[in-house]
């Protein structure tokens, strides 16, 4: 089953190993082709050590030149894209600094991104 725009696809079963062994092979289906490098054609399925799959956060902070200059949370946007470079610098002291902030906690409070309210989970890639 799916539920509206929920990309997540929902199965009910009583066989547990035959729900698993179905998502499995779906996932396998859906999975894009590994990256190639443009200059060398290494693939990332070449390389032993690399992710075959990553999981993607982010913050995002729009400024009055972004495609959509407005967000729910915040109305229309005024700020400048060197205003907008100088918060992201700022939360990035706060992940890097002592105190160590959480990034979910960041994305989730100043994010401009719907993302926002899953800490700024992008899912897997």
């Amino acid at each position: 089953l799916s539920f509206g725009r929920c990309s997540r696809r929902y199965i009910f079963r009583n066989d547990r190993e035959a729900a698993v062994n179905e998502l499995r092979a779906r996932a396998a289906q859906e999975r894009p082709p590994p990256a190639v490098d443009v200059q060398s054609g290494d693939t990332a399925a070449d390389e032993p050590d690399l992710p075959k799959i990553i999981r993607a956060r982010h913050l995002l902070v729009k400024h009055r030149e972004s495609k959509n200059p407005s967000t729910k949370r915040k109305g229309e946007i005024t700020i400048t894209k060197e205003q907008a470079r100088s918060e992201i610098l700022q939360y990035l002291e706060q992940l890097r600094g002592p105190e160590k902030a959480d990034f979910g906690e960041l994305a989730t409070r100043y994010s401009d991104c719907s993302s926002a309210k899953k800490g700024g989970d992008l899912g897997d890639f």
